[in-house]
């Protein structure tokens, strides 16, 4: 798991919490979003944690825009604004009939 959130200080202590869960690998955490990408990139991490702290703006760094780049891992992203949690996976599938949206669902 790679943790990235804009604080530095808050990714740390989330950073800290996971990295005492029994299962949990914490590959990597950054605040940076340029230098939170090269890292992915280097160590392909199976799950992204991203903090998102601020849903009214467009960051740089967001699951949309990791999925553009072809990153393959679950993103995690977990919102301040109300602490809310929305998982994404990093694959692209095509439905071509509705058995390929139930093995999706």
């Amino acid at each position: 798991m790679f943790v990235f959130a804009k604080s530095s200080l808050f990714s740390q202590g989330i950073k800290n919490l996971l990295d005492a869960e029994p299962g949990l690998d914490v590959v990597g955490w950054e605040a940076d979003p340029t230098t939170a990408i090269k890292k992915i990139g280097e160590t392909k991490p199976d799950a992204i944690l991203y903090i998102a702290e601020n849903s009214c703006a467009r960051p740089s760094f967001s699951a949309e825009h990791l999925l553009k780049l072809g990153v393959k891992a679950k993103i995690v992203e977990l919102s301040l604004d109300d602490a809310s949690v929305y998982v994404y996976q990093g694959e692209q599938l095509t439905v071509t009939e509705i058995g390929d949206l139930v093995s999706a669902i």
